[in-house]
């Protein structure tokens, strides 16, 4: 997963939850600026911001770094070593 894909999945995770660029901000209790270079990979999302997007878009946080593709199902990353 790179940058560029780790910030796709911001943008697309806000549009999918129907939200507006604004709407984050006030949650995350940041500058609409903030939010627009968040996705755009200008500024760094901290773990605390991802916990608080994950929650606010209703996605489990591993949702942002690993690909999906629905016509491949994977096995979740914890689920790869046996106990």
């Amino acid at each position: 997963m790179d940058k560029e894909k780790f910030c796709t999945k911001l943008r697309i995770a806000r549009q999918d939850a129907g939200l507006k660029q604004e709407h984050v901000a006030k949650h995350l209790n940041l500058p609409i600026s903030a939010v627009s270079v968040m996705e755009s990979g200008a500024r760094k999302v901290d773990v605390f911001e991802l916990a608080k997007l994950s929650e606010l878009y209703d996605r489990p946080i591993e949702w942002f770094f690993h690909e999906h593709n629905p016509n491949h199902p994977r096995r979740r990353w914890y689920d790869l070593d046996p106990i």
